[in-house]
């Protein structure tokens, strides 16, 4: 970013100003671990999903719809239509309960698409992530406030005034005005007599 030529970026990232962009980076960067954690789910759920028959026997229904974690949910067809969840591995078999137990055996496997984690971990590395995180920020930020009042408490002692210091300051005026008074009198009234002499 630059302004008339003078490249203005790096200030940006400093003050006040420069918290809310890493705010705002840190934020995107969550967000987007937050999505792919939620997409890889979908995507792995569904596959497994797929494979599975329903009590009447329909197969080939992805379990979550949506591209992004704005828009996932559950698929409308089997919120309207529980019997087509694909719990069984085979075609009429309904006490078949395997692909079910594949769904459920999905949480402990570790996926090349979550750095080699299960879901468990790479969600429990994101929240402690972000509570690492606010942690950290909470302490620097009561270190610069900290910080903050100390300079304050110093500048205020290198301006304030000194009652103390100020009224002895004033009195040695005082009493410099009142000496040289009485040295203009005493000239005075040498130049009364002298005059009275003439």
């Amino acid at each position: 970013i630059s302004v008339d030529g003078v490249e203005l970026t790096g200030e940006f990232h400093q003050g006040e100003l420069g918290a809310r962009i890493a705010y705002q980076e840190e934020l995107t960067n969550l967000m987007g671990k937050l999505n792919h954690f939620a997409v890889t789910l979908k995507d792995s759920y569904n596959e497994i999903h797929r494979d599975g028959y329903g009590l009447d026997n329909s197969t080939d229904l992805d379990f979550f719809t949506g591209s992004t974690i704005r828009d996932m949910a559950v698929n409308q067809t089997l919120i309207e239509n529980p019997e087509k969840i694909g719990a069984s591995s085979s075609e009429d078999t309904p006490s078949n309960n395997e692909n079910a137990q594949r769904l459920y055996d999905l949480k402990d496997q570790e996926l090349s698409e979550l750095d080699g984690k299960n879901f468990i971990n790479y969600y429990i590395g994101m929240v402690s992530d972000i509570a690492y995180s606010k942690d950290f920020h909470s302490k620097m930020a009561q270190n610069s406030q900290v910080v903050v009042e100390a300079v304050e408490k110093k500048l205020e002692e290198i301006g304030g005034v000194n009652m103390d210091e100020e009224l002895v300051s004033l009195m040695q005026l005082q009493n410099a005005y009142q000496a040289a008074a009485k040295v203009i009198t005493v000239t005075d009234e040498l130049l009364q007599t002298v005059m009275n002499m003439v």
